[in-house]
Protein backbone atom coordinates (compact mmCIF):
# COMPACT_ATOMS: atom_id res chain seq x y z
CA UNK A 1 0.00 0.00 0.00
CA UNK A 2 1.74 3.57 -0.91
CA UNK A 3 2.38 5.33 2.07
CA UNK A 4 0.40 8.62 2.46
CA UNK A 5 3.58 11.04 1.66
CA UNK A 6 4.07 9.08 -1.66
CA UNK A 7 1.16 9.94 -2.72
CA UNK A 8 1.07 12.28 -5.94
CA UNK A 9 -2.25 14.44 -7.47
CA UNK A 10 -2.72 13.54 -10.92
CA UNK A 11 -0.63 14.88 -13.74
CA UNK A 12 1.87 16.07 -10.69
CA UNK A 13 5.58 15.47 -10.95
CA UNK A 14 6.79 12.62 -8.46
CA UNK A 15 8.18 13.82 -6.33
CA UNK A 16 12.59 13.17 -5.37
CA UNK A 17 12.99 12.70 -1.92
CA UNK A 18 16.45 14.02 -0.30
CA UNK A 19 17.60 14.44 3.03
CA UNK A 20 18.40 18.04 4.51
CA UNK A 21 22.31 17.98 4.54
CA UNK A 22 21.93 17.31 0.63
CA UNK A 23 19.66 20.15 0.57
CA UNK A 24 21.82 22.43 2.25
CA UNK A 25 24.91 21.17 -0.02
CA UNK A 26 23.22 22.07 -3.26
CA UNK A 27 22.39 25.35 -2.18
CA UNK A 28 25.93 26.55 -0.94
CA UNK A 29 27.40 24.81 -4.37
CA UNK A 30 24.40 26.87 -5.89
CA UNK A 31 25.14 29.92 -4.34
CA UNK A 32 29.33 29.58 -5.10
CA UNK A 33 28.53 29.11 -8.84
CA UNK A 34 26.88 32.46 -8.34
CA UNK A 35 29.42 33.82 -6.49
CA UNK A 36 31.96 32.74 -9.34
CA UNK A 37 30.12 33.62 -12.22
CA UNK A 38 29.97 37.07 -10.48
CA UNK A 39 33.42 37.48 -9.67
CA UNK A 40 34.50 36.08 -13.40
CA UNK A 41 32.28 38.44 -14.93
CA UNK A 42 31.76 41.25 -12.92
CA UNK A 43 29.47 43.43 -15.85
CA UNK A 44 26.42 41.13 -14.95
CA UNK A 45 26.18 42.37 -11.36
CA UNK A 46 27.42 45.63 -12.08
CA UNK A 47 24.32 46.30 -14.81
CA UNK A 48 22.32 44.47 -12.61
CA UNK A 49 22.66 46.88 -9.73
CA UNK A 50 22.71 49.76 -11.97
CA UNK A 51 19.44 48.81 -13.32
CA UNK A 52 17.87 48.44 -9.96
CA UNK A 53 18.99 52.00 -8.90
CA UNK A 54 17.90 53.23 -12.04
CA UNK A 55 13.81 51.29 -11.41
CA UNK A 56 13.82 53.16 -8.05
CA UNK A 57 14.74 56.55 -9.65
CA UNK A 58 12.31 56.26 -11.94
CA UNK A 59 9.66 54.98 -9.71
CA UNK A 60 9.25 58.42 -8.18
CA UNK A 61 7.20 59.45 -11.45
CA UNK A 62 5.80 56.49 -11.85
CA UNK A 63 3.70 56.58 -8.31
CA UNK A 64 1.43 59.48 -10.14
CA UNK A 65 0.94 57.93 -13.10
CA UNK A 66 -0.06 54.64 -11.95
CA UNK A 67 -3.32 56.58 -10.29
CA UNK A 68 -4.30 57.45 -14.04
CA UNK A 69 -3.05 55.12 -16.44
CA UNK A 70 -2.57 50.91 -15.92
CA UNK A 71 1.05 49.71 -14.42
CA UNK A 72 2.17 48.50 -17.91
CA UNK A 73 1.36 52.10 -19.70
CA UNK A 74 2.59 54.10 -16.91
CA UNK A 75 6.15 51.91 -16.76
CA UNK A 76 5.67 52.78 -20.42
CA UNK A 77 5.34 56.20 -20.19
CA UNK A 78 8.18 56.49 -17.49
CA UNK A 79 10.95 54.75 -19.53
CA UNK A 80 10.03 56.36 -22.38
CA UNK A 81 10.07 59.74 -21.09
CA UNK A 82 13.89 58.70 -19.61
CA UNK A 83 14.95 57.61 -23.11
CA UNK A 84 13.38 60.76 -24.66
CA UNK A 85 15.18 63.23 -21.92
CA UNK A 86 18.91 61.40 -22.49
CA UNK A 87 18.49 61.54 -26.06
CA UNK A 88 18.24 64.94 -26.25
CA UNK A 89 20.40 65.63 -23.44
CA UNK A 90 23.15 63.69 -25.51
CA UNK A 91 22.16 65.25 -28.78
CA UNK A 92 22.88 68.77 -27.60
CA UNK A 93 26.04 68.23 -25.10
CA UNK A 94 27.88 65.63 -27.05
CA UNK A 95 28.41 66.82 -30.22
CA UNK A 96 29.62 70.24 -28.16
CA UNK A 97 31.63 67.88 -25.99
CA UNK A 98 33.59 66.11 -29.11
CA UNK A 99 33.91 69.79 -30.78
CA UNK A 100 36.11 70.62 -27.90
CA UNK A 101 37.75 67.40 -27.03
CA UNK A 102 40.83 67.56 -29.86
CA UNK A 103 41.76 71.11 -28.57
CA UNK A 104 41.71 70.44 -25.06
CA UNK A 105 44.12 67.65 -25.74
CA UNK A 106 46.48 70.10 -27.51
CA UNK A 107 46.05 72.25 -24.84
CA UNK A 108 47.34 70.20 -22.34
CA UNK A 109 49.92 68.81 -24.68
CA UNK A 110 51.48 72.49 -25.24
CA UNK A 111 51.21 73.13 -21.20
CA UNK A 112 53.17 70.25 -20.53
CA UNK A 113 55.79 71.42 -22.90
CA UNK A 114 55.52 74.58 -21.69
CA UNK A 115 55.97 73.67 -17.76
CA UNK A 116 59.03 71.46 -18.64
CA UNK A 117 61.02 74.15 -20.49
CA UNK A 118 59.97 77.00 -18.39
CA UNK A 119 62.41 78.18 -15.52
CA UNK A 120 61.50 77.94 -12.05
CA UNK A 121 59.86 80.32 -10.27
CA UNK A 122 61.92 83.23 -8.60
CA UNK A 123 63.42 82.28 -5.20
CA UNK A 124 61.11 85.46 -3.65
CA UNK A 125 58.13 83.01 -4.42
CA UNK A 126 58.22 80.04 -3.47
CA UNK A 127 60.80 77.87 -1.86
CA UNK A 128 63.36 75.97 -4.68
CA UNK A 129 61.88 72.40 -3.03
CA UNK A 130 58.49 73.47 -3.60
CA UNK A 131 58.69 75.02 -6.84
CA UNK A 132 60.05 72.14 -8.39
CA UNK A 133 57.65 69.67 -7.07
CA UNK A 134 54.68 72.19 -8.16
CA UNK A 135 56.36 71.44 -11.37
CA UNK A 136 56.92 68.01 -11.73
CA UNK A 137 52.97 68.06 -10.29
CA UNK A 138 51.66 69.80 -12.58
CA UNK A 139 53.58 68.92 -15.53
CA UNK A 140 52.55 64.80 -14.26
CA UNK A 141 49.16 65.89 -14.23
CA UNK A 142 48.91 67.15 -17.57
CA UNK A 143 50.92 64.49 -19.00
CA UNK A 144 48.45 61.89 -17.33
CA UNK A 145 44.99 63.44 -18.48
CA UNK A 146 46.71 64.14 -22.28
CA UNK A 147 47.67 60.16 -22.42
CA UNK A 148 44.61 58.96 -21.16
CA UNK A 149 42.22 61.19 -23.51
CA UNK A 150 44.43 59.74 -26.28
CA UNK A 151 44.23 56.58 -25.57
CA UNK A 152 40.93 56.83 -25.21
CA UNK A 153 40.27 57.66 -28.92
CA UNK A 154 43.42 55.71 -30.03
CA UNK A 155 42.29 53.93 -33.00
CA UNK A 156 38.77 53.37 -35.24
CA UNK A 157 38.95 49.93 -34.63
CA UNK A 158 38.92 50.25 -30.86
CA UNK A 159 36.30 53.27 -31.07
CA UNK A 160 33.68 51.46 -33.20
CA UNK A 161 34.35 48.36 -30.76
CA UNK A 162 33.63 50.51 -27.56
CA UNK A 163 30.53 52.19 -29.46
CA UNK A 164 28.95 48.82 -30.18
CA UNK A 165 29.77 47.80 -26.40
CA UNK A 166 28.62 50.55 -24.79
CA UNK A 167 25.43 50.38 -26.82
CA UNK A 168 24.89 46.83 -25.86
CA UNK A 169 25.06 46.90 -22.30
CA UNK A 170 23.22 50.41 -22.44
CA UNK A 171 20.31 48.28 -23.73
CA UNK A 172 21.26 45.26 -21.46
CA UNK A 173 20.83 48.22 -18.58
CA UNK A 174 17.40 49.75 -20.29
CA UNK A 175 16.01 46.24 -20.18
CA UNK A 176 17.02 45.26 -16.64
CA UNK A 177 15.30 48.75 -15.83
CA UNK A 178 12.40 47.90 -17.54
CA UNK A 179 11.82 44.65 -15.97
CA UNK A 180 12.46 45.67 -12.38
CA UNK A 181 10.09 48.67 -12.96
CA UNK A 182 7.23 46.21 -14.47
CA UNK A 183 7.46 43.18 -11.62
CA UNK A 184 8.21 45.61 -8.97
CA UNK A 185 5.26 44.04 -7.14
CA UNK A 186 5.78 40.55 -7.99
CA UNK A 187 9.44 40.53 -6.16
CA UNK A 188 7.45 42.07 -3.00
CA UNK A 189 5.39 39.72 -2.87
CA UNK A 190 7.77 36.78 -3.17
CA UNK A 191 9.93 38.92 -1.09
CA UNK A 192 6.91 38.81 1.79
CA UNK A 193 6.09 35.26 1.06
CA UNK A 194 9.19 33.88 2.08
CA UNK A 195 8.41 35.98 5.70
CA UNK A 196 6.50 34.38 8.37
CA UNK A 197 2.77 35.90 8.22
CA UNK A 198 3.16 38.04 11.07
CA UNK A 199 6.49 39.58 10.46
CA UNK A 200 5.53 40.73 7.39
CA UNK A 201 4.03 43.99 8.20
CA UNK A 202 7.78 44.94 9.44
CA UNK A 203 8.95 43.56 6.16
CA UNK A 204 7.14 45.90 3.95
CA UNK A 205 8.60 48.33 5.80
CA UNK A 206 11.92 47.46 5.66
CA UNK A 207 11.17 46.70 2.02
CA UNK A 208 10.08 50.37 1.06
CA UNK A 209 12.31 52.16 3.22
CA UNK A 210 15.21 50.57 1.51
CA UNK A 211 13.73 51.39 -1.83
CA UNK A 212 12.87 55.11 -1.05
CA UNK A 213 16.04 55.58 0.47
CA UNK A 214 17.88 54.83 -2.14
CA UNK A 215 16.26 56.38 -4.84
CA UNK A 216 16.29 59.66 -2.58
CA UNK A 217 20.64 59.03 -2.50
CA UNK A 218 20.77 58.48 -6.35
CA UNK A 219 18.24 61.00 -7.33
CA UNK A 220 20.00 63.76 -5.05
CA UNK A 221 23.29 62.14 -6.65
CA UNK A 222 21.68 63.59 -10.17
CA UNK A 223 20.15 66.70 -9.09
CA UNK A 224 23.60 67.75 -7.37
CA UNK A 225 26.12 67.05 -10.09
CA UNK A 226 23.74 68.41 -12.59
CA UNK A 227 23.78 71.97 -10.93
CA UNK A 228 28.03 71.58 -9.75
CA UNK A 229 28.22 71.24 -13.40
CA UNK A 230 26.31 73.81 -14.91
CA UNK A 231 28.10 76.13 -12.27
CA UNK A 232 31.51 75.13 -13.55
CA UNK A 233 30.13 75.68 -16.73
CA UNK A 234 29.02 79.39 -15.81
CA UNK A 235 31.68 80.11 -14.10
CA UNK A 236 34.54 79.42 -16.49
CA UNK A 237 32.60 80.62 -19.43
CA UNK A 238 32.58 83.83 -16.94
CA UNK A 239 35.90 83.65 -16.26
CA UNK A 240 37.24 83.52 -20.09
CA UNK A 241 38.26 79.85 -19.58
CA UNK A 242 38.25 77.54 -22.93
CA UNK A 243 36.30 74.30 -22.68
CA UNK A 244 33.88 75.39 -20.75
CA UNK A 245 31.36 72.46 -21.70
CA UNK A 246 33.83 70.09 -21.64
CA UNK A 247 35.13 70.66 -18.24
CA UNK A 248 31.53 70.99 -17.00
CA UNK A 249 30.99 67.84 -17.96
CA UNK A 250 33.55 66.31 -16.55
CA UNK A 251 32.56 67.68 -12.91
CA UNK A 252 29.75 66.51 -13.69
CA UNK A 253 30.68 62.63 -13.78
CA UNK A 254 33.52 63.45 -11.06
CA UNK A 255 31.16 64.98 -8.34
CA UNK A 256 29.78 60.83 -8.42
CA UNK A 257 32.56 60.27 -6.59
CA UNK A 258 31.63 61.50 -2.91
CA UNK A 259 34.09 64.16 -1.22
CA UNK A 260 37.05 63.82 -3.61
CA UNK A 261 34.44 64.13 -6.70
CA UNK A 262 34.27 68.08 -6.98
CA UNK A 263 38.04 68.52 -6.24
CA UNK A 264 38.98 66.00 -9.09
CA UNK A 265 37.06 67.56 -11.88
CA UNK A 266 38.63 70.93 -10.96
CA UNK A 267 42.30 69.98 -11.49
CA UNK A 268 41.87 69.42 -15.23
CA UNK A 269 39.62 72.87 -14.82
CA UNK A 270 42.74 74.20 -13.04
CA UNK A 271 45.21 73.36 -15.65
CA UNK A 272 43.54 74.87 -18.73
CA UNK A 273 43.12 78.19 -16.37
CA UNK A 274 46.56 78.23 -16.32
CA UNK A 275 47.53 78.41 -20.44
CA UNK A 276 45.43 81.25 -20.15
CA UNK A 277 46.54 83.77 -17.38
CA UNK A 278 47.33 83.14 -13.19
CA UNK A 279 44.77 85.60 -12.90
CA UNK A 280 42.21 82.88 -14.66
CA UNK A 281 43.99 80.59 -12.18
CA UNK A 282 43.10 81.87 -9.34
CA UNK A 283 39.85 82.46 -10.29
CA UNK A 284 39.22 79.03 -11.39
CA UNK A 285 40.44 78.54 -7.73
CA UNK A 286 37.99 79.92 -6.00
CA UNK A 287 35.02 79.23 -8.47
CA UNK A 288 35.37 75.64 -7.08
CA UNK A 289 36.14 76.15 -3.79
CA UNK A 290 32.18 78.11 -3.87
CA UNK A 291 31.01 75.16 -6.01
CA UNK A 292 32.19 72.37 -3.58
CA UNK A 293 31.02 75.10 -0.41
CA UNK A 294 27.34 75.39 -2.02
CA UNK A 295 27.40 71.12 -2.44
CA UNK A 296 28.20 70.30 0.73
CA UNK A 297 26.11 72.85 2.78
CA UNK A 298 23.54 73.52 0.76
CA UNK A 299 22.64 71.41 -1.78
CA UNK A 300 23.51 67.78 -0.71
CA UNK A 301 21.84 68.59 2.79
CA UNK A 302 18.65 69.68 1.30
CA UNK A 303 17.83 66.87 -1.47
CA UNK A 304 18.86 64.00 0.70
CA UNK A 305 17.44 64.76 4.10
CA UNK A 306 17.74 62.61 6.40
CA UNK A 307 18.42 59.63 3.80
CA UNK A 308 22.28 58.96 5.04
CA UNK A 309 22.29 59.76 8.34
CA UNK A 310 25.91 58.84 8.86
CA UNK A 311 28.75 60.43 10.62
CA UNK A 312 31.57 61.94 7.71
CA UNK A 313 34.68 60.23 9.25
CA UNK A 314 32.17 57.02 8.63
CA UNK A 315 31.86 58.00 5.17
CA UNK A 316 35.49 58.84 4.42
CA UNK A 317 37.17 55.32 5.91
CA UNK A 318 34.39 53.41 4.17
CA UNK A 319 35.41 55.23 0.79
CA UNK A 320 39.02 54.26 1.42
CA UNK A 321 38.25 50.80 2.20
CA UNK A 322 36.06 50.51 -1.16
CA UNK A 323 38.55 52.03 -3.37
CA UNK A 324 41.31 49.66 -1.59
CA UNK A 325 39.34 46.53 -2.14
CA UNK A 326 37.23 47.46 -5.11
CA UNK A 327 38.78 50.01 -7.00
CA UNK A 328 36.56 53.01 -8.79
CA UNK A 329 33.56 50.57 -8.63
CA UNK A 330 33.72 50.24 -5.21
CA UNK A 331 33.90 53.87 -4.54
CA UNK A 332 31.00 54.91 -6.72
CA UNK A 333 28.80 52.35 -4.57
CA UNK A 334 29.82 53.33 -1.02
CA UNK A 335 26.71 55.74 -0.15
CA UNK A 336 24.11 53.40 -1.71
CA UNK A 337 25.97 50.71 0.49
CA UNK A 338 25.65 52.68 3.59
CA UNK A 339 22.52 53.78 3.07
CA UNK A 340 21.08 49.72 3.10
CA UNK A 341 23.33 49.09 5.94
CA UNK A 342 22.11 51.95 7.92
CA UNK A 343 18.61 51.40 6.93
CA UNK A 344 18.84 47.80 7.30
CA UNK A 345 21.08 48.34 11.28
CA UNK A 346 17.97 50.81 12.52
CA UNK A 347 15.75 47.97 11.39
CA UNK A 348 17.31 45.23 13.27
CA UNK A 349 18.57 47.40 15.93
CA UNK A 350 14.86 48.92 16.97
CA UNK A 351 13.73 45.17 17.13
CA UNK A 352 16.40 42.97 18.49
CA UNK A 353 15.65 41.71 22.02
CA UNK A 354 17.96 39.34 24.13
CA UNK A 355 15.35 36.97 26.08
CA UNK A 356 15.29 37.93 29.34
CA UNK A 357 17.32 34.70 31.97
CA UNK A 358 14.39 32.59 33.56
CA UNK A 359 14.20 33.39 36.97
CA UNK A 360 15.72 30.99 39.47
CA UNK A 361 13.29 28.68 40.58
CA UNK A 362 12.64 29.38 44.76
CA UNK A 363 12.37 26.50 46.81
CA UNK A 364 8.84 26.15 48.95
CA UNK A 365 9.42 27.86 52.51
CA UNK A 366 8.79 25.67 55.20
CA UNK A 367 5.81 25.50 57.23
CA UNK A 368 6.10 27.39 60.84
CA UNK A 369 7.18 25.31 63.48
CA UNK A 370 4.65 25.72 66.42
CA UNK A 371 6.27 26.61 69.73
CA UNK A 372 5.22 24.26 72.69
CA UNK A 373 3.44 26.01 75.13
CA UNK A 374 5.13 26.34 78.12
CA UNK A 375 4.50 24.24 81.40
CA UNK A 376 4.30 25.75 84.61
CA UNK A 377 6.98 24.56 86.94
Amino acid sequence: MTAAHDRVRPGWPIPIYITTRLRAVIAAALVAALVLVCWRAPIAPAVFLLGLLLALLLSFPLRPLERVLPRGQAVAAVVLGAVLLLVLVAANVVPLLFEELPGYVETLSEYQVRVASAPPPAAGLLPPLASVTLTWVLSALAGGARDAVRETLGGVVDVLSSVIGLLFYGFSLLMVTIYALADARRFEAAYLRAVPRRRRRDARELWRTLGDTLARILGASIVSNTVQGLMAFAFLTLIGVPYAALLGAVMWVTAFIPYFGSWIGGIPAFLVALTVSPTAAALTAAAYFTINLTDGNVLTPRLQGGALRVHPLVVLLAILAAGQLFGLLGVLFTLPLLAVLRVVGGFFAARLRTRPAPAPERSAPRPAMAEAPLRPA
